[in-house]
């Protein structure tokens, strides 16, 4: 059956073809999100609710099979009360304080919760050769609380579904089709749906085959709710239990088990599921054969105290992480669950045969070569810990051959790693980053700290931080050749965007001075030579530096190198061969490359991006194109002209074809494939100033004069026709405000009303004021705009933009710098961060009331996580400012994060007064205004334990404050379950529409 959908996302191939926790996209282009009526009474709500739901999930691709409006709540693990929501009126002289232990999930009005169920469309996928597209076809977002509160173990900072043996809570697709690559605008989503998968399957891990011709994907089933009275994985087609290998015929459009493996063996995807070695052969981590059927049982009695010891007397410092192991049946359970073999399946002969000798450990890692023919393998060994998460357990790394599944050279064997220290630029001690080069079949290379991992040390002037490593795996002698030094850091190395032997680039950052370095090496020459060192000890080395700037310095900066696709399925730096402004090589002829460079083009008017040509050898770039000035933003993205059907193609200006999208504030993000026409003469004069081919020359022309050579969008193919997520508020009036704080510093944001709304006429609203506050080296940078007027105004049901639909006035983002004090490179942005986040909500509540939007008594403050913490301390140190707050999942006492929070790299100990006066907790006698605080109950992130909500609510309430606490059941950090995410739409409505919306007199 072939059929006409709207789609929302593109994926353009990555680097090797693994469904990996772990891989990374080249290029990944997600859907860009970022009337009064009160809630029914509690007999009724529960009733509506489930209506709700049913409607919900009927407009969805579920994969349950409803037979009542009662199977999307299973009546056993139906869960209908928001387990802790608490209310503190004040001490107003009336007892009003209750506890509502058993309150019933809320649906908020309509106008907001029309948000819930905006329309949704599949993802796409590029095939390797672009001609195919994938469409993945997701249910919608928020699942029922029912299935967050299946069973789950939580082991060394991991979450484990024990039926699947795979990650808890997974998203997944509920349908695959295929398509051919749109031509025309008639092609935009023509797919053919893939024939043979079992009926409600769940679909996850999908990757191509590295010809393209085959696709890879595990199953599994939703399974029936009594299931999880039982342990063990289902023994049902349909039910509960460990996920299946599937493989998909392009061509065909037909599906269907890998029975080798399914017969025999059952997949262990906790950490990894599966990689492709080549077209036919996928290497797949499975549970031991041996494995006892029942897992380790905790003892009813314990056997005794749990007990650490530090008696060596060793400083280790660790963040406050969530879901350590604990006691010794931990480490058993982790064990147990996290085991596994290795197996060799071959597609086209339908075998399975064991690798790696059948030995079982805990597998992190399979990452094959470019080529096929090796293997990095990971592991985690004892002994665990029990005080930090399983990343940093001891690991084990080597390199096996595929074929035989010989061992050949053991890369590292690190020990536990506890004492990392909690400063930015820290790092493991021993080899990090043990990574193949994609330029190369089979060349490994990692990095090394020559500082012990500590930022703090001193390593002598013209010693390196970081010192980089190879072996060829190709050569002979690979297995004992000493590896070769090609690159040697001045900073802290964070990465290496590899070309070839004559040209990669290095990354390089230095947190403590916001620094970051760039610079250009031959890997060849720099092996041979066994050195090489980018501190610039002297004049000749500071010319091998790109770039040395302030990374926070966003209108500096020049831009992410583009990428291109290789034979190997791997991306590296994309060159331009051919005529181009920079000529065609150099008079000092080093390398002759000229690569291309596209960034974001963030300048005091907004965004810009842009596409440039840089040539390597004399540093110098000349822009081809950048985005127009007006009603739309416009960016680029990969390379589509850099392979084809038949392998590599030469990427000139001349043919160059790039993923691009469009967007308005009124129209969602579209893609097009647009070909460029590369322009030098007299035509060139005019074409960047003039709006790429506007025909309307901008004001400022004559101001913005380009010379030289450019590119022109000539012929642009629609491949995506999305809909629009929530039609019903599409294009809600929005301006990007500056003004100052009292101190000169400037600031912006982004101030939205709703449609139709004229202030001279309507006067001034109630105003929500929604943010998150960034530390920063230098006034300079904090002033600075990140944003484009021209971006899609994207509204998803925890935005803050909802409240729109209830006639609010919202001030999204608004820049909350806390900037570091002086010029010395000790001092910390947190000395002074309660007199600059007053200083900056003042500024901004000031600039809305003084346009006449906001009415300066009915303006409310609110925040997720860190934007939490601020929301408390807001009222408590500026309690004129507002007249009510709302705060997720925040921390709000200090003390109990004392190695640091956020970009605070001190200790309690170290800083004593900064963590006190930072501390809402400490401040709550000095809540005078209404606040709502959320958590989610299971919330795992570091620093944001439930506990400290329910703390400062206990000591609000005790100061007589009046709040409110609403803990969420099996919710973590952020919200997913539907109800929890119509409850807190409820609950802030009606605690603004109390709060807030109603004018005092």
């Amino acid at each position: 059956m072939k059929t006409i959908v709207s789609t929302t996302s593109v994926t353009c191939l990555s680097r090797r073809y693994q469904p990996h926790h772990h891989h990374h996209h080249a290029t990944s282009i997600n859907r860009m999100t970022s009337t009064t009526q009160n809630s029914s009474s509690s007999s009724s709500s529960s009733s509506k609710l489930r209506q709700f739901i049913h409607k919900f999930t009927s407009l969805s691709s579920s994969p349950s099979k409803q037979t009542n409006n009662n199977s999307i709540l299973p009546q056993r693990r139906q869960v209908t009360t928001t387990a802790a929501s608490a209310t503190s009126d004040g001490n107003n002289g009336k007892n009003n304080d209750h506890e509502e232990a058993s309150t019933k999930y809320k649906i908020p009005p309509d106008d907001i919760s029309v948000f819930v169920t905006r329309p949704d469309a599949p993802s796409i996928s590029l095939s390797p050769s672009r001609t195919q597209v994938l469409y993945s076809h997701k249910p919608k977002d928020n699942p029922p609380v029912a299935e967050l509160a299946r069973k789950e173990l939580k082991l060394g900072g991991i979450r484990i579904d024990t039926k699947q043996n795979s990650s808890s809570r997974m998203g997944h697709t509920v349908k695959l089709s295929i398509g051919k690559f749109p031509k025309t605008e008639a092609d935009i989503g023509a797919y053919e749906d893939i024939t043979g998968l079992p009926e409600n399957g769940l679909i996850n891990f999908v990757s191509w085959s590295p010809n393209g011709k085959k696709l890879a994907f595990t199953v599994r089933f939703h399974g029936d709710e009594h299931e999880d009275e039982d342990e063990s994985p289902s023994s049902s087609a349909t039910g509960r239990k460990p996920l299946e290998l599937w493989i998909a015929d392009v061509a065909t459009k037909s599906a269907q088990k890998i029975t080798s493996l399914a017969e025999n063996y059952q997949l262990n995807t906790i950490f990894e599921s599966y990689s492709w070695l080549n077209d036919d052969e996928l290497l797949c981590c499975v549970i031991p054969k041996d494995r006892p059927k029942n897992a380790p049982k905790r003892p009813k009695t314990p056997l005794g105290p749990r007990i650490e010891s530090n008696v060596a007397g060793n400083v280790r410092q660790a963040r406050t992480y969530a879901d350590l192991l604990k006691n010794d049946t931990d480490e058993k359970l982790f064990e147990y669950y996290c085991e596994s073999q290795l197996v060799k399946t071959n597609i086209k002969t339908n075998k399975t045969t064991m690798w790696c000798n059948g030995e079982k450990k805990i597998f992190t890692r399979v990452d094959p070569s470019p080529c096929g023919k090796y293997v990095i393998l990971e592991c985690l060994k004892r002994p665990f810990s029990y005080a930090v998460p399983c990343g940093r357990f001891p690991k084990k790394v080597w390199v096996a051959e595929a074929s035989t599944d010989k061992f050949l050279r053991e890369i590292c064997d690190l020990p536990l790693a506890e004492n990392i220290p909690i400063v930015s630029n820290s790092t493991r001690v021993g080899p990090r980053g043990v990574n193949w080069r994609p330029d190369k079949e089979a060349t490994l290379y990692w990095t090394e700290c020559q500082d012990e991992g500590d930022p703090r040390n001193e390593v002598g002037e013209g010693n390196p931080r970081d010192i980089s490593y190879l072996v060829d795996f190709t050569k002979p002698t690979a297995e004992t050749d000493a590896p070769k030094a090609f690159y040697k850091s001045g900073l802290r190395l964070s990465g290496y965007a590899w070309g070839c032997d004559d040209l990669s680039i290095a990354y390089e950052n230095w947190y403590k001075t916001r620094t970051s370095r760039v610079a250009p090496f031959s890997p060849k020459e720099n092996a041979e030579k066994d050195s090489y060192a980018s501190t610039p000890i002297s004049d000749e080395e500071k010319q091998n530096i790109l770039w040395e700037r302030n990374y926070e310095d966003s209108y500096g900066d020049p831009g992410g190198f583009v990428t291109r696709r290789t034979d190997l399925g791997t991306y590296v730096l994309a060159r331009v061969e051919g005529e181009t402004p920079l000529g065609e090589g150099t008079a000092t002829g080093k390398t002759g490359a000229k690569l291309l460079l596209q960034g974001s083009g963030a300048n005091p008017k907004g965004n810009r991006p842009f596409f440039d040509i840089f040539d390597v050898d004399t540093g110098k770039a000349k822009r081809l194109w950048r985005s127009p000035k007006k009603e739309k933003l416009f960016s680029c993205g990969s390379l589509l002209s850099d392979y084809g059907e038949n392998g590599e193609e030469q990427i000139t200006l001349q043919t160059m074809r790039i993923l691009t999208t469009k967007q308005s504030p009124s129209e969602y993000v579209q893609y097009y494939e647009t070909s460029f026409d590369y322009k030098s003469g007299e035509d060139a004069k005019y074409a960047l100033n003039t709006d790429n081919g506007d025909s309307n020359i901008v004001e400022e022309f004559e101001k913005e004069r380009v010379e030289g050579p450019c590119m022109l969008p000539v012929r642009e193919t629609k491949i995506s026709n999305f809909p629009h997520p929530h039609p019903q508020l599409s294009d809600p009036p929005k301006e990007i405000i500056k003004y100052k704080r009292d101190d000169g510093v400037e600031l912006n944001g982004t101030l939205y009303t709703p449609p139709g709304y004229d202030a001279k006429r309507d006067g001034p609203l109630p105003l929500l004021i929604w943010a998150y506050p960034r530390e920063f080296k230098n006034a300079e940078s904090a002033s600075q705009l990140r944003e484009s007027p021209f971006r899609f105004t994207g509204i998803s049901p925890q935005s803050s933009l909802v409240w729109l639909a209830r006639g609010y006035a919202v001030l999204d983002g608004p820049a909350l710098p806390i900037i570091a004090q002086g010029d010395d490179d000790d001092a910390e942005p947190n000395d002074t961060y309660v007199q600059q986040l007053v200083a900056g909500a003042k500024a901004a509540v000031d600039e809305v009331v003084r346009r006449g939007v906001a009415d300066k008594d009915r303006v409310a403050v609110g925040g997720h996580s860190y934007g939490a913490f601020m929301a408390a301390n807001l009222l408590a140190h500026a309690p004129d400012l507002f007249c009510c707050a709302v705060a997720r999942s925040g921390a709000y006492n200090r003390t109990l994060t004392p190695f640091g929070f956020q970009a605070e790299e001190r200790s309690f100990w170290e800083a004593p007064d900064v963590y006190s006066k930072m501390s809402p907790f400490n401040n709550a006698h000095l809540v005078k205004k209404p606040i709502l605080l959320i958590h989610g109950e299971d919330d795992p992130n570091s620093g944001t334990n439930v506990m400290q909500s329910e703390r400062f609510f206990a000591a609000l309430k005790g100061n007589g404050a009046q709040a409110k606490l609403v803990v969420l059941p099996h919710e973590n950090h952020g919200y997913r379950g539907l109800e929890s995410v119509l409850h807190v739409m409820a609950e802030t409505s009606e605690w603004l529409d109390e709060h807030c919306k109603v004018k005092r007199v």
